[in-house]
């Protein structure tokens, strides 16, 4: 005889039986029906989602804010935002002219955040525009979602 498992043990979805049928009860009651294979292959998609999430807001975010701290007397915007294939940080400097140092400075910074090991699952363009109004810049991003604003008072 099979015995259930405890709510303290953890439900097993083994792939070796992955044409197996799984009966979903959510919290709204709207029962459904899947297979072992479609619900861990949701389960990984959702745990990847989760790491995402979490790698932005608590190791991204600080490492842009850091940097634009570092950089406030040359930015005059910076945008965060999600374009196709992974985010964009694109940085509005407070002058028209070309500035070496801070181009070098942004694609360290870019390198930083490609190689940290706790931001494996994000994928950050980095980019940089001379003085340009907030139109401009945001129409340069295209028509995506922008996550975090940052202007110099």
């Amino acid at each position: 005889m099979l015995n259930a498992p405890t709510k303290s043990e953890p439900i097993r979805l083994n792939f070796r039986e992955a044409d197996r049928k799984v009966l979903v009860e959510p919290e709204n009651e709207d029962r459904f029906i899947t297979t072992v294979g479609q619900a861990a292959v949701a389960c990984q998609v959702a745990d990847r989602e989760a790491r995402f999430y979490f790698q932005v807001r608590n190791t991204l975010l600080q490492k842009l804010w850091d940097w634009l701290r570092a950089h406030r007397n040359q930015v005059e915007s910076a945008f965060l935002a999600v374009r196709e294939g992974g985010l964009l940080f694109l940085v509005v400097r407070d002058a028209a002219a070309y500035d070496a140092v801070f181009e070098d400075e942004l694609t360290d910074l870019d390198l930083q955040i490609a190689r940290e090991p706790g931001l494996d699952l994000v994928s950050l363009e980095v980019g940089a525009l001379p003085k340009v109004s907030r139109e401009t810049a945001i129409s340069y991003m295209g028509p995506k979602a922008i996550l975090v604003v940052f202007y110099r008072a």
